[in-house]
């Protein structure tokens, strides 16, 4: 499974709303983010970082500082590339899984992120480039 792919499957599963917007890699200062779902509505932005490969993972130590511009976060990979016990609250851990007519999201364990006193400026900064 590639990373287009895994992003392909993200847009399909959470940006079918007409309030939602899908940002596929999203840089914000020195941190780029592979995905983003932005709710208009809810003023909610749910971040995506995607993993093909273990290795991918294992050398990545800066995912988390993306927080900082999320309302949640959440790792999205193959099946069993990362395991549920190596992310910690409050980061989601998201399972695409692939079948005979596409992906799907196989297991959701995502948290919402400690970000309530993030600025609205990114949320406009985002909308309004």
């Amino acid at each position: 499974m590639t990373a287009k792919e895994v992003k392909e499957t993200l847009k399909r599963l959470y940006a079918y709303r007409t309030s939602s917007i899908f940002i596929p890699e999203y840089t914000w200062k020195d941190l780029r983010i592979d995905a983003l779902i932005v709710d208009i509505r809810k003023r909610w932005i749910r971040g995506f970082e995607v993993k093909v490969n273990r290795g991918d993972f294992l050398r990545d130590d800066k995912w988390m500082l993306y927080s900082e511009f999320c309302s949640s976060l959440s790792v999205v990979c193959p099946e069993n590339i990362v395991m549920p016990e190596e992310i910690k609250k409050p980061y989601g851990l998201l399972w695409i899984m692939e079948e005979r007519y596409g992906h799907r999201l196989l297991k959701s364990d995502s948290y919402k992120t400690t970000c309530q006193n993030k600025p609205l400026c990114v949320y406009y900064n985002l909308l309004h480039g």
